[in-house]
């Protein structure tokens, strides 16, 4: 019964994500995202589909969580070359052959899961990428007497 167990969940996982190509060092790729953001933090790497087509590198500097009714927003990057598949992009990303094309953009949850996704890889953040979060962070006047 164990054994079986064990290979159902073996089978389980293995139909759930693609296989990465061991020589290549690649964690396999999630057959698909969490429908409700979940799998979103900060460090993470996402390849998600662009509306003109291809398969666009983002990374996530911060996560607000605002209260409701309004919902989580997304401080991140964004990268060039687009890829043409999940596969690539990790390549992509693996061998640094990215060019950073946006250093700061905000998105709302609700707007971002309109796209599909992957969550390729979760890394810490450089020094320079939490300068970039702090430097947008938004500063308002002190108030006037």
């Amino acid at each position: 019964m164990r054994i079986a167990y064990l290979s159902l969940l073996a089978l389980t996982f293995a139909l759930g994500c693609s296989s990465g190509d061991a020589s290549s060092g690649l964690p396999p790729i999630p057959s698909s995202h969490d429908p409700k953001g979940a799998d979103l933090e900060a460090g993470v790497v996402i390849a998600a589909t662009e509306a003109s087509g291809g398969v666009r590198l983002n990374k996530i500097l911060h996560v607000d969580d605002f209260p409701p009714p309004l919902d989580y927003e997304f401080h991140m990057m964004a990268f060039d070359p687009k890829a043409n598949s999940w596969e690539e992009a990790a390549n992509m990303w693996k061998n640094k052959q990215v060019n950073v094309i946006i250093k700061h953009f905000t998105v709302r949850r609700s707007d971002f899961l309109t796209r599909d996704y992957r969550v390729l890889f979760k890394e810490p953040l450089t020094a320079e990428e939490k300068q970039i979060y702090e430097a947008s962070k938004r500063t308002y006047p002190s108030e006037r007497r």
